[in-house]
C-alpha cells in the first residue's frame, strides 16, 4: 500500500510539472515625456504626442506607459533627468527643447529619441542632414518662415526700419532662427538690434534697451524668452512697439501677428514618428519633418492700440 500511494504521488506530481505555466504579462513600453519648460505651445506639443500614441493602443502586444517630466528651463534637472532615462533604459525619449534634446543625444547612442519641434537639428549638431540623422535621432521641426514674417511685418507696419531681436545665446533653436533673420532683415532693408538673455531676470533690461533704438521686435522660438513673456510684451506695449513672433499663444497675450505652426499638430506627427519607431523603424535613416503651411493669427485689440488697420 505505501508503494502503490508513493507511486501514485509521484505520478500526480509529474502530471502537474508537465502543466503549461500561465502566461505572465508583456512587459510596457516605457515613453519619456521630457519637457524643457512649462509654456503652452510646449504643452500643445506633449497632449498632440499623447493623443496619438495613446490612441494607438498596445504595440506588439505591449501596452504604452508615459513618464511626463518638466525640467523648468534648470540645465542641472535637464542633466539629472537625462541620466535617469539612460539608466533606466527607457524605450524611446520624447523631447520638448532644444536642451533636452541635446542633453539626451550626449548620453544615448541607443534609446530612439524623438524631436519635438526642435528648430534646426542639422545645425545643432545631432543630426547629419534633414534627410536622415544617422543616428537615434527623429522627428519635427518648427522652423520659422523667418523671410516670410518679415515680410508680412513690412506691409503690416511699413514704418520699421530698425528690428530688434531678443533671444537666449545659449539656445541653439534660437541661433538658427537668428541667423536667418539676419539675411531676412538685409533683404528686408532693415537695420537689426540684437539682445540676447541667458536666464529670464536678463529679459527685462534686455528688452527695455530696445525702447527709442527699434521700432518693432521680433521673438524667435525662445524658451528662455517665453517664459518671461508677459515683461516683453508688457515692456513693448508701454513704448507702442508691435512684437511679432511664430505661436499663437505669443499672439493671444498681445503680440501683433503670428506666423504660426500648429503646434498641437505638430505633437501629433511626431506621435505618428514615434510609433513608427516603436513599431521597428530606424530613426537613422527617417527624415526631420515640418508642417509646411503655417497660419496667420492676428491681434485686433493690439492692432488698434498701435494704429495699425488688419485688412482680410
Amino acid at each position: 500500500l505505501i508503494s502503490a500511494a508513493l507511486m501514485l504521488a509521484l505520478t500526480l506530481a509529474g502530471c502537474g510539472n508537465d502543466r503549461p505555466a500561465a502566461p505572465t504579462a508583456s512587459k510596457p513600453l516605457k515613453v519619456a515625456l521630457f519637457q524643457i519648460v512649462e509654456h503652452p505651445a510646449v504643452n500643445a506639443l506633449r497632449d498632440g504626442f499623447q493623443e496619438v500614441v495613446k490612441a494607438a493602443g498596445p504595440i506588439g502586444g505591449r501596452e504604452v506607459i508615459f513618464d511626463a517630466k518638466n525640467a523648468q528651463n534648470d540645465t542641472t534637472l535637464v542633466e539629472q533627468m537625462a541620466d535617469r532615462y539612460v539608466a533606466e533604459k527607457f524605450d524611446l525619449v520624447y523631447v520638448m527643447g532644444t536642451p533636452c534634446a541635446m542633453s539626451m543625444a550626449a548620453k544615448t547612442k541607443t534609446i530612439p529619441i524623438v524631436l519635438g519641434a526642435m528648430t534646426d537639428p542639422v545645425d545643432a549638431g545631432i543630426a547629419a542632414s534633414w534627410e536622415a540623422s544617422g543616428r537615434n535621432v527623429c522627428g519635427t521641426s518648427d522652423l520659422p518662415p523667418v523671410e516670410a514674417q518679415f515680410d508680412l511685418a513690412k506691409r503690416l507696419v511699413p514704418s520699421v526700419k530698425r528690428l530688434g531681436v531678443l533671444y537666449n545665446g545659449g539656445e541653439k533653436n534660437s541661433v538658427a532662427t537668428i541667423k536667418r533673420a539676419r539675411t531676412a532683415a538685409q533683404k528686408a532693408g532693415w537695420e537689426l538690434i540684437e539682445r540676447t538673455a541667458t536666464t529670464t531676470a536678463e529679459v527685462g533690461p534686455a528688452v527695455t534697451s530696445f525702447i527709442g533704438k527699434c521700432d518693432a521686435i521680433y521673438l524667435p522660438p525662445d524658451n528662455t524668452i517665453y517664459a518671461a513673456l508677459e515683461t516683453v510684451l508688457q515692456t513693448a506695449a508701454a513704448s507702442k512697439q508691435p512684437v511679432f513672433g511664430c505661436t499663437e499663444d505669443l499672439v493671444e497675450r498681445g503680440a501683433l501677428f503670428g506666423l504660426t505652426v500648429d503646434y498641437t499638430e505638430l505633437g501629433r506627427l511626431s506621435g505618428r514618428i514615434a510609433l513608427e519607431v516603436l513599431k521597428g523603424a530606424d530613426p537613422k535613416s527617417m527624415p526631420n519633418r515640418v508642417i509646411d503651411k503655417p497660419s496667420v493669427v492676428p491681434n485686433q485689440k493690439t492692432a488698434e492700440a498701435l494704429g495699425i488697420t488688419l485688412s482680410d
